[in-house]
Parts: C-alpha cells; sequence; structure tokens
C-alpha cells in the first residue's frame, strides 16, 4: 500500500465536479449528435440541476430519470438511424418526442413535489383512525368496569 492519507469513500466536490466536466465534454465530442438530442430532450431536468440547490438535487433527479425514460426511445432511433447529427435534427424537429419527454420531466417534478404531502396527508388520516379506535377502547373498557368517564380523552398522558 502507499504512503500518504488514506480515506476511503470520500472524494472532494471541487475533483467530482472537475471529473464530471470531463466526462461531459468527451462525450459532447465523441457522439455531438447524441449530446444535441439530449440536450434538447433534457433541458428541463438540466435547468433544474442548475437551479436546484437542496441538497441531493432530488427534485432535479427525478426529473432526469422521468426525461430519460422517454428520450431513450429518440437515442436508440437516432443509433439506429447511422448516428448523424442530421438524424439528431429530425428527432428533434419530432415534437411528440420532445413533448413527451418534457411532460415526462414535468410529472417528475410534481411527484417529487407532491409526494410528501401526499405522505403528511396519509399519515394524518392513520393517526386520526388510530385516536378513534383508541378512544372507542377506552369507553368499552369505561363501560366494563363501571367507572365514569374520563373528561381527559384528547388530551397526553405525560405532562410537557
Amino acid at each position: 500500500m502507499a504512503r500518504g492519507s488514506h480515506v476511503t469513500g470520500t472524494v472532494k466536490p471541487a475533483r467530482t465536479m472537475l471529473l464530471q466536466g470531463l466526462l461531459c465534454g468527451a462525450l459532447i465530442v465523441a457522439f455531438p449528435s447524441v449530446s444535441l438530442l439530449l440536450g434538447i430532450l433534457l433541458a428541463p431536468g438540466i435547468g433544474a440541476i442548475l437551479l436546484d440547490r437542496s441538497a441531493g438535487r432530488v427534485v432535479a433527479r427525478n426529473m432526469l430519470l422521468m426525461g430519460l425514460i422517454v428520450a431513450f426511445h429518440g437515442v436508440a432511433a437516432l443509433w439506429h438511424g447511422g448516428n448523424t447529427l442530421a438524424g439528431s435534427l429530425a428527432l428533434i424537429g419530432n415534437m411528440r418526442l420532445v413533448v413527451a419527454s418534457w411532460v415526462a420531466q414535468a410529472s417528475g417534478w410534481l411527484l417529487s413535489e407532491l409526494t410528501p404531502v401526499i405522505a403528511e396527508f396519509v399519515m394524518e388520516l392513520k393517526a386520526r383512525a388510530r385516536i378513534k379506535h383508541l378512544q372507542a377502547r377506552r369507553a368499552a373498557h369505561e363501560d366494563e368496569w363501571s367507572l365514569p368517564p374520563s373528561d381527559q380523552q384528547d388530551q397526553p398522558m405525560a405532562p410537557r
């Protein structure tokens, strides 16, 4: 093993960004027709990457994932058609493909934004149902043991 500091699993963010830039540049030079097609089809997702400053860029990743599902068809058609720049421009001119990709990315954005709201709503409904169930059981126990009804039904058990 070489001498020096040895840290596993960590890469400096600047180095990662540099490697990503070099990789993207190499792909653009090697496959300009595919890069042009993907650039147009994934434009909303690329814009989301540039604008999203949240940790992990979840919204941008979901948008790109949904967009790549649709863009795969266009890239496959481009490769089967000879992988030319003219073929790429012809596919970009197919507005059904472009609109389908952009709508898929919009659905990824919508899914990212609505999922936490829906999850919170469902958890609130489950909590309310549990409260009603426990209140019914408490009333049944009070009836069974001939206890007077408690006036603290909605109070927490422990003081805050």
